[in-house]
């Protein structure tokens, strides 16, 4: 299962509490990564105001689906914060 998580900007930056969220997920994959449970995780700026993207692949449903569950607690109330179930867009998009 694949997942991509986006921090994203309405043109004046990152909200504040968007890059906490954003910086609370990557933080738990990482460990989850450390764990074997993240087959794959890739870092990228998307903007010039601090858009960010995660996109992680699991080694198996279970774990992914346990990992979008918190996820997707952490992510609540975080305004311009995406979560989505799906591989990263290519570069070229």
């Amino acid at each position: 299962m694949r997942i991509t998580i986006d921090a994203l900007s309405r043109g004046k930056g990152v909200p504040a509490e968007t890059r906490e969220a954003f910086k609370q997920i990557r933080a738990l994959l990482e460990r989850q990564q450390a764990t074997s449970a993240v087959a794959a995780m890739r870092y990228q700026r998307i903007g010039i105001e601090g858009e960010s993207r995660l996109c992680v692949e699991f080694r198996n449903a279970s774990d992914a689906q346990a990992a979008l569950t918190e996820i997707r607690k952490i992510a609540a109330g975080a305004d311009l914060l995406n979560v989505v179930e799906a591989p990263c867009p290519s570069n070229k998009e």
